[in-house]
């Protein structure tokens, strides 16, 4: 009868390790997944801004917007490389390669903070597991999205009109 209970002992030992080893093997499986990350890239070519003395830097992808802002120091060379990294797993999405990232870096005036130019790009995420490198500040200025930096004009609108039209199959009041 002894050795039946060192038998069973030894058996339910097994058991609850067997138990702890598999529940530790998907507990790290699923944060390892959980931790999984992907980046926007942002290249910014510097040369046609006039001494640029704060950019700020926005990048947006997989249902997350992050903002960077770079004085002095970061904008002494021709260019600089900001690195965006994004998660590829949150609670609404999960990314994929059909998905879409925008990046934007606003020249900024340090005594007004008011904004000097912008440069924007918006595109497909062409790798959900790795870096997507984009530029900014370069290309033709011949559209919003082919990155060249846009000098910002205009001044205040003291009165702006909005005009907001709605498609007659969305009134109330329309019969079949």
């Amino acid at each position: 009868m002894n050795i039946q209970t060192d038998k069973r002992s030894f058996c339910s030992a097994i058991s609850l390790l067997m138990m702890i080893l598999t529940f530790s093997f998907f507990s790290s499986h699923n944060q390892a997944i959980a931790a999984d990350k992907f980046s926007i890239e942002t290249k910014i070519n510097l040369k046609k801004l006039n001494n640029p003395t704060k950019l700020k830097v926005v990048a947006s992808a997989n249902g997350d917007t992050q903002v960077k802002i770079l004085e002095a120091d970061d904008l002494n060379s021709k260019s600089t490389t900001v690195s965006f990294p994004f998660d590829q797993k949150n609670d609404v999405v999960t990314v994929g390669s059909r998905d879409e990232y925008f990046a934007c870096a606003y020249d900024i005036d340090p005594k007004t903070n008011l904004m000097i130019s912008y440069s924007c790009v918006e595109g497909n995420i062409e790798n959900a597991g790795g870096k997507n490198t984009i530029s900014l500040g370069s290309g033709s200025e011949n559209t919003l999205s082919t990155g060249s930096f846009k000098p910002v004009r205009g001044g205040d609108i003291d009165k702006p009109t909005i005009r907001v039209e709605i498609p007659l199959s969305d009134r109330k009041d329309v019969r079949d």
